[in-house]
Formats: structure tokens, C-alpha cells, sequence
């Protein structure tokens, strides 16, 4: 019994390093440019296991990609202002201190043309992003569809192009105007005050 659940053991680390390996792959180079072989080099194990882990790579793909998902923005989707609360995720995550983490947005844009992973990232967009969000507004799918491109926008310029606008900006003054965005989007129409609280309608 230990040894088999060292085995056990042995191979979820296993399946844990394949994994980072291939965040780590997919957000330099483009899905094409990466392959399950590249990936085995880089954690030091054969192909085959990579193939067993996983399955194939579109499977190692997807699965890249929600471990890069981070769990707080669904959470502020669902907040009873999730304008307010993804305004204030977006802010913190992404222009006050760096989490750390991988980021989706590097996988997206390297990949976002390739025939084979625009279909799975435009799923998991749809079934992670927006479909949690419609489903409490009013102006369904394309409200929150407008929500989530307005935030992978603004990231996209910021992170990704560099526009100087953008990267200067602290987050006092880029909070107000993307919670303006948010509120359009998801049909909110109450001004939150300096602290962020919202009157009562």
C-alpha cells in the first residue's frame, strides 16, 4: 500500500511538472511552434509519458490553459457587483503587484490563429467567462461578451502592445473609467462613490 502510494504520488508530480512545462512552452510559442516532444525534453521524461499523461496535445493544450485561469475573476463574475468586483480584480491583478502566475493573455495571443487551438481557447472562453456572467444579466451573452472584451482589451495594449497610456496609468486613475466600462456592459447605471460603494436604487 505505501508503495503504491508513492507510485501514485510520484506520478502526480509527474503530471504536475508536464503541465507547467507546458504553460511555460505555450506562452512563448505559438501551438504549432510547440510539441509534446519539446516539452518531454524539457521535463526530462519520454515522449510516451507526456502522450499517457494527457492524452494528446490539445488535451495538454485545454489543460494548460485552465491552470492558468484564475479562480478570482469567477469569483467577482458572481459578486452581487460583479462590475465593481471584476473592475477592482482587473486593477489589483494586473496593474498593482505581479501574482506570479502564468498568464492566459501570453497563450492567447501566441495562439490565437492557430487552426487547432482557437477553437479550444474560444470555448473556454464562452463555457469559463461568459456563459457564468450572462446567465445573471440582463443583456445576456453579448453584455458580458462586451465585458470580457473590454478588460482582455485593455490588457492586451497594456501587456501585450506596451501603449504607454496604459502602462504609466496607476490604478486610481484606471479604476474609475474601466468600472464606467463595466457598468455599460453589464447594464449597471448606479455611480459607486471614492470608495467604491454604490447607492442603493
Amino acid at each position: 500500500m505505501v508503495e503504491e502510494a508513492t507510485v501514485k504520488r510520484s506520478a502526480r508530480v509527474t503530471r504536475q511538472r508536464i503541465l507547467d512545462a507546458a504553460v511555460l512552452r505555450f506562452s512563448r510559442h505559438s501551438y504549432e511552434e510547440t510539441t509534446l516532444r519539446d516539452i518531454a525534453t524539457d521535463v526530462g521524461v519520454d515522449v510516451a509519458l507526456v502522450h499517457r499523461a494527457f492524452g494528446s496535445k490539445e488535451e495538454l493544450f485545454e489543460q494548460a490553459v485552465k491552470s492558468t485561469i484564475d479562480g478570482d475573476f469567477q469569483q467577482a463574475a458572481q459578486a452581487p457587483d460583479p462590475g465593481l468586483a471584476m473592475t477592482s480584480h482587473f486593477v489589483q491583478s494586473r496593474l498593482s503587484s505581479a501574482s506570479g502566475k502564468a498568464d492566459p493573455l501570453n497563450i492567447l495571443v501566441h495562439s490565437l490563429n492557430s487552426h487547432r487551438a482557437s477553437p479550444i481557447l474560444r470555448e473556454l472562453v464562452q463555457q469559463d467567462f461568459i456563459q457564468p456572467l450572462a446567465a445573471r444579466l440582463p443583456e445576456g451573452e453579448l453584455g458580458a461578451a462586451l465585458a470580457i472584451a473590454c478588460l482582455a482589451g485593455a490588457a492586451l495594449l497594456r501587456d501585450v502592445l506596451g501603449i504607454a497610456a496604459l502602462r504609466v496609468a496607476d490604478d486610481e486613475e484606471i479604476r474609475p473609467i474601466v468600472a464606467k466600462l463595466m457598468r455599460a456592459c453589464l447594464g449597471s447605471t448606479a455611480e459607486p462613490d471614492a470608495h467604491g460603494v454604490r447607492p442603493p436604487q
